[in-house]
Parts: structure tokens; sequence; C-alpha cells
């Protein structure tokens, strides 16, 4: 058996910061998330807005507005913005369950 690097008497070192490191990351990678949610969110209503605005006509092909809203309709369908998934993932942050990774 090996040695270990320090005296008998003494603790091994411990990494104190490593548990809050991931904790720090998770913590990150959940308020990422919550902040797109919450503006694909602002951006639906504001481009229900705009729609409102330009009328049944800034839907017809070519028009400018077509393709920005047709853009931002699947935007939403992308896994990590999808609105479930983000409710999900903060909820199981929550209640201290452990996250999937994706």
């Amino acid at each position: 058996m090996a040695e270990p690097d320090f005296p008998a008497n003494e603790e091994p070192p411990v990494d104190d910061n490593a548990p809050l490191d991931h904790l720090r990351q998770q913590y990150q990678e959940l308020a990422a998330m919550a902040g797109s949610a919450f503006a694909l969110d602002a951006c639906d209503r504001a481009l229900h807005h705009v729609l409102k605005v330009v009328g049944g006509n800034g839907l017809r092909e070519r028009h400018r507005f077509e393709r920005r809203y047709r853009d931002f309709q699947a935007m939403p369908l992308h896994i990590n913005a999808h609105e479930d998934r983000v409710t999900e993932r903060l909820g199981r942050h929550l209640l201290g369950l452990p996250l999937d990774k994706f």
C-alpha cells in the first residue's frame, strides 16, 4: 500500500470548493435556461403585437415580417428552450433531484 502524501496525524487535504463549483455550474446552466425561456416569451408577446399591427398581409410569403415570424415560431421547439424542459429542470433543481445530462 502506498504511503499518503500527508503525515498520519493530519487529515487528508479536501477540496472544499468541488461541491460548490458543481452547484455553481448547475445554477448557471439553469439561470441561462430560465433567461432563455423568459426572452422567448417576451419575443412571442412582441411578435403577436407586431402581427396585430401588420395584419394578415404580414403573413404573406416574401413579406419582411413573415420570415421572421416563421423563424421565431420554430425557435421554442429547440429542446433547451422548450418550456416543459426548462420548468422540469428548474423543479428538479429546487427539489434536490439529480439533473439529467443533455
